[in-house]
């Protein structure tokens, strides 16, 4: 039985849909979300159909994008004003059962229609709070539709992990060469392989505990400043980060960091001791903490990365992903007043040390071309140690009568002489009178200033500036 029905109109946010359903089912467990499929059955009944789904149901999440109010059909007819549109009997049924908590859900800037643009039977969706999905908070946003659907069907376990996950980390600029084997004293890592420049874990994570550093009491340990840019990214996966912390003792003293690492993508990826550094004094050194986990899609987690560093040294460099892509954070263990933040977990969303600029908070019309009109829907610069993102959502919304293709392959940035594509190739499309969108993701150098979106279909083409330094 599927405690939660997710209900969203194909043409309008299939694509957010698909994201959300993996982001619940990752978070809640696979058989906890049930996706509607757009459609129901040829002969069956519209009503008892729907009905039957919400009888299995204890959360009803309405997914509302920019043309959820406005879609129309072939003919022309606004779908909503249909008495056997199934959108509009799937929430009329939800709204009639007091045992379903109906959650209304936005998407690309949408909000809550007014009661006048509504049937009489959904009119009742307007005095209900929502939940807005965006690009550039998305992990946090699905984090808070999860812990609102579990007030309702309770606390659920997270599912078990995979034998083999793929990993959420690509590394598409370099050829990564063959995993070393990686020893620590008294314990066996998660074997980790590279495959066509993507890490996957080969075992499940490690249940050894962890190796305890040379500190032998919390009290010992002082906290230490971090910079303001805390963050690097390696693919889909960030680390943040949260908290540092020294404890001298004799000779050598202990480093403790607090890492958060989130995953934005849809595979595991693996999270261990192996992942950071310590350059103190012209030597490398490891890490002593045993940490071997796994980071399942669309999830964070949080570990405390330990090492024993000269006692004399009054800054090292913290590294995280040694290797080409490697992001350096350069700290003070001068110590500092104030709570030793890496004893306790940080609370707070997978955004909280993120350096994000607004660079478009107003759609934009791009171009048309063949009845297909580009709109510019957001545009986001994330500042990263290693690496400047930049967030672009577009809308296609499809005027003519042929169904047509929205793809990152028709955009570039052009940014400090080169041509940068986006990381991840995506394609959707837009059926007549419908539209879609796609999230685009560019990796930019870390310095880069401005930069340009080039947008390109057929012999249309067109450029848009962006300025990405912080205002």
């Amino acid at each position: 039985m599927s405690a939660i029905f997710l209900s969203y109109r194909r043409n309008d946010s299939a694509g957010y849909a698909g994201r959300l359903y993996e982001g619940l089912a990752r978070r809640l467990g696979d058989d906890a979300v049930f996706r509607d499929l757009d459609a129901i059955e040829p002969g069956q009944d519209f009503v008892s159909a729907i009905e039957g789904r919400l009888r299995e149901c204890r959360v009803f999440l309405a997914l509302i994008g920019r043309d959820w109010v406005g879609a129309v059909d072939a003919a022309g007819a606004r779908r909503l004003a249909l008495a056997d549109d199934y959108v509009r009997l799937e929430i009329a049924a939800a709204l009639a059962r007091p045992d379903v908590r109906l959650i209304p859900v936005f998407v690309e800037g949408a909000g809550m229609p007014r009661g006048d643009q509504l049937p009489e039977p959904l009119r009742g969706l307007t005095r209900i709070h929502g939940l807005s999905l965006r690009d550039d908070t998305w992990d946090s946003d699905v984090d808070s539709v999860a812990a609102a659907t579990e007030k309702t069907i309770g606390k659920v376990d997270r599912p078990a992990a995979a034998a083999t996950l793929s990993a959420a980390r690509r590394r598409p600029r370099w050829l990564i060469p063959g995993a070393a084997a990686v020893a620590l004293v008294g314990l066996a890592l998660a074997a980790v392989a590279y495959v066509d420049g993507r890490r996957i874990a080969t075992t499940p994570p490690s249940t050894t505990p962890e190796v305890k550093a040379a500190v032998t009491s919390p009290s010992e340990a002082h906290a230490i400043a971090l910079p303001r840019n805390v963050e690097s990214v390696h693919g889909f996966l960030v680390f943040t980060v949260l908290a540092a912390s020294i404890a001298p003792h004799g000779d050598t003293a202990t480093l403790r960091v607090r890492i958060r690492a989130s995953n934005e993508g849809s595979n595991g990826s693996t999270f261990s001791d192996g992942d950071f550094e310590v350059e103190a004094g012209g030597k490398r050194l490891s890490p002593t903490s045993g940490v071997n986990e796994t980071v399942y899609g669309h999830s964070v987690k949080q570990e405390v990365i330990s090492f024993e560093v000269p006692a004399a040294a009054r800054t090292v460099d913290f590294v995280a992903a040694p290797g080409l892509e490697a992001a350096t954070i350069s700290l003070d263990l001068t110590p500092i007043d104030g709570p030793v933040g890496t004893e306790s977990r940080d609370t707070s969303d997978a955004l909280s040390r993120a350096i994000i600029v607004p660079l478009v908070r107003e759609p934009r019309r791009l171009m048309s071309v063949g009845g297909g009109e580009y709109t510019l829907v957001s545009a986001t610069a994330r500042r990263f140690i290693n690496a400047t993102r930049l967030m672009v959502g577009v809308r296609l919304t499809n005027r003519s009568r042929q169904t047509q293709e929205l793809t990152s392959d028709a955009f570039t940035v052009a940014v400090q002489g080169q041509n940068v594509q986006a990381y991840e190739r995506l394609k959707e499309y837009a059926d007549p009178a419908s539209s879609t969108a796609i999230a685009m993701n560019f990796d930019l150098p870390p310095g880069a200033t401005e930069a340009t979106l080039h947008a390109e279909s057929g012999v249309v083409s067109t450029d848009v500036r962006f300025v990405l330094s912080q205002r």
